[in-house]
């Protein structure tokens, strides 16, 4: 202090050399009547006229301010000669206070001891603690609880706040290790305190502080919040270096250390908040923005988003993933090259469907009973007249997944695919024409209609001026019907069959497009992944681990308790839960031999079989020892009762 204010004091080489030369080495250190009045004297020479200066209003004012571990100092410069010295001593309470607190309490303190030189003006601050700097520069609430209290004081100031070495805060430094023996300070400065709240109960308090006090991490981001921050990140401890980059804001208060207004979380009461923030199972980033709101840890977000991956209930209650963008395969070239079956029922009574992909021609047949043979016997009629097909689409019903069915499917040469269980939009076709059916069966009834005439209708009814109706494309010809028509009209007129694939080529790819609108891509499953699997009522009550992905388009085997299930992706859902111990659940949706394929979406992008890979040994009481059924092959599930 007394070198930086040598070109001030007149003849200070001479009067000090007395104690100069004590710091000779060959000089004996001994403090003597004459040491004391020099030391004396240089005080008096700092404290008054030419050192010391009078304050002048003209000029612009600089206070320099710094904070030891005991003790507050500050000077009032202009032109760099000191107008005032001020310092005091910490109470007990302050000296508790992290550095960034003491360093912003030494200016809280100037500004208080220098009101007169500083109120109504522009004054620049300079601190030897970086972080002030930004502190003054961002919104009030931005600051942690004591700071704040700080700043509504220094409110009425005009204040710009500069960083500058402590090495260059010679009278500050100097003041705030050699301060005053005074603690006294201002009333008004208790009634702007901001009060800090901890939102646990008194004993969740004591949890957390004696939870804090116990953690190795944060007891040393504690000891370096009150000892103060080093001068680069580099010489920060590697476990509480990720601290470095809001550490103006990190204070602590009742022995829990606060990240402005949040509280920051020992590693050992994480997972009471991880519950506690969970308690209404609110989705992932409901519960982000809840904690965000009043707690912080390193690795929040990331526990967060695991935490609730991992929830049970949370998993069960998810709704099924939005449908994935549509396969399209192309379309036959010929009629009755590509064909699907299906089953259904209308007014208690069982029909099966066999429809033509390319001409949109289908034949209903009624059954009396809804056996492999019965079935079989029907496809065979509508072969003889319109020829053996190349492929054949169906579900997975018990009538084509047995061995009589299997073996007419190797003696007439004819692939057979099976739609994904569950899931009936992989035969599509099938499905669409069936409605259609039923419109017509149902309309014609219910006006006393024949039935037969409205299905003549709609075979002779043309679907564009291109591809004609159903008649034209399979027979290459109208037929006649009760419409008026000419002779020419019903003469054979083939439409050439390039224009039908490229119409119905045309006509898939803007389903597509329509249907992808609101269609979004799953990601693929790996072997190992937990999944919940999709009950019988579209529910992730079952839980299982990905086998591997199948050589279908989004197919998986899946073993769940036990046994393995081929589902689409569509149906499973991946989760972070831990596999279920073997006989967890009962038995639940039907399984899925090895020999039986998957469709994996719209059209006819999907499984073959080939009728080289068809056994002609497969034992008719599988399924007879399998899950009750309906008389459609579908899984009879017994509706959920109260356990009394």
């Amino acid at each position: 202090m007394v070198n930086y204010l040598a070109k001030f004091i007149p003849d200070l080489a001479q009067n000090t050399s007395v104690i100069r030369d004590l710091l000779k080495e060959r000089n004996g250190w001994t403090w003597q009547p004459e040491h004391q009045k020099c030391f004396d004297d240089l005080k008096t020479a700092c404290s008054s006229q030419p050192t010391l200066v009078y304050y002048d209003v003209n000029k612009p004012v600089k206070i320099s301010c710094d904070s030891s571990q005991y003790g507050l100092g500050a000077v009032c410069l202009q032109d760099e000669k000191p107008v005032a010295y001020a310092s005091r001593t910490l109470n007990d309470t302050e000296k508790r206070y992290a550095q960034i607190e003491k360093e912003l309490l030494a200016i809280v303190y100037a500004c208080e001891r220098f009101h007169q030189y500083v109120y109504g003006r522009t004054v620049q601050i300079e601190s030897d603690h970086k972080p002030l700097e930004s502190i003054f520069q961002k919104p009030l609430y931005q600051s942690p609880l004591r700071l704040q209290r700080m700043l509504l004081k220094l409110q009425r100031y005009d204040l710009k706040v500069t960083y500058k070495k402590g090495t260059q805060l010679h009278i500050a430094d100097t003041l705030s290790r050699a301060c005053l023996n005074n603690t006294d300070q201002e009333t008004e400065f208790e009634d702007l305190t901001v009060h800090a709240t901890i939102p646990f109960s008194a004993e969740k308090s004591e949890q957390l502080k004696a939870a804090t006090l116990a953690d190795p991490t944060l007891t040393a981001l504690r000891k370096i919040i009150l000892e103060g921050w080093p001068k680069e990140k580099r010489a920060v401890d590697p476990s509480i270096k990720h601290y470095w980059d809001f550490s103006e804001t990190l204070s602590i208060y009742d022995d829990i250390i606060f990240k402005g207004e949040k509280v920051v979380i020992p590693a050992s009461m994480i997972n009471t908040i991880l519950n506690s923030v969970h308690s209404g199972h609110r989705g992932a980033e409901a519960c982000k923005r809840r904690a965000r709101e009043a707690v912080y840890w390193p690795t929040m977000t990331k526990d967060i988003q695991d935490h609730v991956e991992k929830c049970k209930p949370c998993n069960e209650a998810k709704p099924q993933h939005q449908k994935e963008p549509l396969l399209v395969q192309s379309p036959p070239t010929r009629p009755w090259q590509h064909i699907a079956t299906d089953l259904f029922e209308l007014d208690k009574q069982i029909y099966l469907l066999t429809a033509d992909a390319y001409s949109g021609w289908f034949e209903i047949d009624h059954l009396q009973d809804i056996k492999a043979t019965t079935i079989i016997k029907k496809i065979k009629m509508h072969i003889s007249r319109y020829g053996i097909p190349d492929k054949l689409m169906s579900d997975n019903g018990p009538q084509y997944d047995n061995h009589h069915f299997k073996k007419f499917i190797a003696e007439y040469g004819i692939e057979h695919k099976t739609s994904s269980p569950r899931y009936p939009q992989s035969n599509g076709y099938a499905e669409r024409a069936v409605q259609t059916a039923k419109k017509i069966l149902s309309t014609a009834k219910k006006n006393n209609e024949d039935p037969y005439l409205a299905l003549l209708g709609h075979r002779n009814t043309p679907r564009d001026n291109i591809l004609g109706s159903p008649a034209q494309r399979l027979m290459a010809r109208r037929t006649k019907t009760l419409l008026p028509i000419s002779d020419t009209l019903l003469k054979p007129s083939v439409i050439e069959p390039s224009e039908v694939t490229k119409r119905l080529s045309h006509y898939r790819q803007q389903s597509k497009k329509y249907y992808d609108r609101t269609a979004k891509p799953l990601p693929n499953l790996q072997k190992g992944d937990v999944v919940r699997v999709t009950d019988i009522k579209g529910k992730y009550m079952k839980k299982g681990t990905v086998i591997n992905e199948t050589s279908y388009p989004r197919s998986y085997m899946v073993n769940i308790n036990g046994r393995n299930y081929r589902r689409n992706r569509r149906h499973l859902l991946k989760v972070k839960e831990e596999p279920d111990s073997e006989h967890e659940y009962d038995t639940i949706v039907e399984p899925i031999n090895q020999q039986e394929t998957i469709v994996e979406q719209t059209n006819w992008q999907e499984t073959i079989v080939k009728p080289s890979q068809v056994t002609d040994h497969q034992d008719d009481h599988e399924r007879q020892h399998g899950l009750p059924r309906s008389r459609f092959g579908r899984v009879i599930k017994p509706p959920d009762r109260l356990n009394l």
